[in-house]
């Protein structure tokens, strides 16, 4: 008996032993699939044991800043959890020991044997030609809000951020900003986290160089515009139907929240969205596109892409007429008949266009009325484009402190003077869109972003004009 029971044992060893390799090569596998950290460092995803660097930037910064970076390293590397339980992240530096008991030290591009303990990898850069030394100013290295890289600084030292409060000392949502900087620096005196440009500009240029870039807007000999369904459009608002209109993305924040989209946006190439600038939050996360309803997971094949960088109209905050931003993705997206993206006034003609007397659409997943609840299904409407004179006579009224500025050639007025149907919260940053025929075939056009309006009906809403600023949309996307 005593034989049987040591052969059945050394059995299960072994069993153990060939199915731990299989593990073992499944991790490796996970280890050498590259990724990108928040930063825009390179990085590799590896189970969280073998990442040291992590609890060493637990002991360095705020937890607040650990709490939110650790979960973001966790997400773009799919939150998995590894074999041996632990989360999966994107680490720049991986140590492990080999067979000799000696510590390895692994990054994406060197590696190197020790036996002696290694020094855990920092937030901070490499001091490099480039990058700059920040010992005489005693700054100490953060990450903003926006994952951009940064230096504690008071308030008043930061023109940038101090500026646009100076500017903007009614911006609630800007306010907030800053309270989480101040945060994020450990919440002394009146630091906040001051983007740093020139560590940035290292940062956006290195990843340039290992990513493939879409940055150019499809024509219409490539097929933007195009619905490939022949559905019915409801001038008094309704339910759209599924492929209805492909571009539509719904702009996602915090993706554990149960209630993630507050805001919409419109696909405008394989890598960019188009959406309102006031949309632009701290936790600003991914894009849904190829959506229809929310309620149903099933009804269409509908994907996630993490944005990695925006742009905002720099003329933002000064007025409400520049209310625009880009998005750029993580990757590029695949075009099928529920996700393509929408036509832009580019040439010379639909540039000057006045669309006044027109009927263009309005899609998006926002309140169905004021102090409502939000559309699980994507809904769609057409208005009325009045001339600007119109909004400007009823918000005068309601928003005095708007100069006539406010009303010219960059924003179109669209809705009932008498209240009605109207976009409404939740639907901001998504597209007012027309179709044009381009040598007899129907496509769509993006002509207005949804931008703020009189409550939901009350009055016609304010959506930012594309032909007037196409010159800083094309720009943007040729650079991101």
């Amino acid at each position: 008996m005593f034989f049987i029971n040591l052969l059945k044992y050394i059995i299960v060893l072994l069993v153990i032993k060939y199915f731990g390799s299989i593990a073992q090569r499944f991790l490796s596998n996970y280890r050498e699939q590259f990724c990108l950290t928040p930063r825009g460092e390179i990085g590799v995803c590896t189970s969280l044991k073998y990442c040291p660097e992590i609890v060493n930037l637990f002991t360095r910064v705020h937890q607040n800043v650990f709490k939110r970076y650790s979960m973001e390293l966790q997400r773009v590397c799919g939150n998995q959890i590894t074999l041996d339980q632990y989360p999966l992240v994107c680490c720049t530096t991986i140590v492990k020991r080999n067979d000799n008991d000696d510590i390895v030290v692994t990054t994406p591009t060197t590696a190197t044997t020790t036996s002696t303990s290694p020094s855990m990898a920092t937030m901070s850069p490499k001091n490099d030609n480039n990058s700059r030394s920040t010992d005489s100013q005693n700054y100490t290295l953060c990450v903003t809000p926006n994952f951009q890289n940064g230096l504690c600084k008071p308030l008043e030292d930061c023109p940038e951020l101090f500026e646009k409060l100076r500017r903007n000392l009614e911006d609630e949502e800007f306010k907030k900003y800053l309270r989480v900087s101040h945060t994020l620096c450990g919440e002394e005196k009146t630091t906040v986290c001051c983007p740093d440009i020139g560590v940035q500009k290292i940062l956006n240029n290195r990843y340039s160089n290992i990513t493939h870039r879409n940055n150019k807007l499809p024509n219409e000999e490539e097929g933007c515009g195009i619905v490939n369904l022949s559905t019915t459009k409801i001038i008094d608002g309704d339910d759209s139907e599924i492929g209805a209109w492909p571009w539509m993305a719904l702009i996602g924040y915090d993706p554990w929240s149960v209630r993630p989209f507050r805001c919409g946006g419109t696909l405008v190439s394989a890598q960019h969205v188009i959406t309102a600038a006031h949309c632009i939050r701290v936790d600003l996360s991914f894009v849904r596109l190829g959506e229809y309803d929310l309620t149903n997971e099933t009804e269409t094949e509908h994907m996630d892409v993490n944005v990695i960088k925006y742009s905002i109209h720099p003329q933002f905050g000064r007025n409400r007429r520049s209310d625009i931003a880009v998005l750029l993705l993580e990757k590029m997206v695949q075009f099928s008949d529920l996700i393509a993206p929408i036509c832009m006034p580019t040439s010379s003609h639909l540039r000057t266009k006045s669309y006044i007397n027109t009927m263009p659409y309005v899609a998006g997943w926002g309140y169905t009325s004021l102090g409502g609840a939000i559309s699980p299904v994507l809904k769609q409407i057409q208005l009325p484009v009045l001339d600007n004179e119109v909004c400007r006579r009823i918000y005068t009224a309601s928003m005095p402190h708007l100069t006539a500025q406010e009303y010219d050639e960059s924003v179109i007025c669209a809705g009932f003077v008498m209240g009605g149907k109207d976009a409404c919260k939740g639907d901001s940053g998504g597209p007012l869109m027309i179709p044009e025929l381009y040598k007899g075939i129907t496509r769509y056009y993006l002509i207005g972003v949804v931008s703020y309006g009189q409550g939901c009906g009350q009055a016609p809403g304010i959506y930012i004009s594309i032909q007037y600023w196409i010159d800083w949309i094309v720009e943007q996307i040729s650079i991101m």
